[in-house]
């Protein structure tokens, strides 16, 4: 897995559901922020964080752990 793929993963989804970024955050109770140094892999979320992505954006953390194309 390519160290970049968790951020580029959730942008993807996240755009695909018609999501912005402050809407997700909200959903997923994390801020902002937070959302946009994961997206743009300034931080590594940890698992709780990701599993909280996942639920809101339904989808299992193996997608978000894949390498995209």
């Amino acid at each position: 897995m390519e160290k970049y793929a968790i951020g580029i993963n959730i942008r993807k989804l996240r755009r695909q559901k018609h999501l912005r970024q402050k809407e997700l955050a909200k959903l997923s109770g994390i801020s902002g922020s937070y959302l946009s140094d994961i997206e743009n892999n300034r931080t590594i979320p940890s698992l709780k964080t990701l599993f909280k992505i996942c639920y809101v954006l339904e989808v299992e953390l193996t997608l978000l752990l894949s390498t995209f194309e």
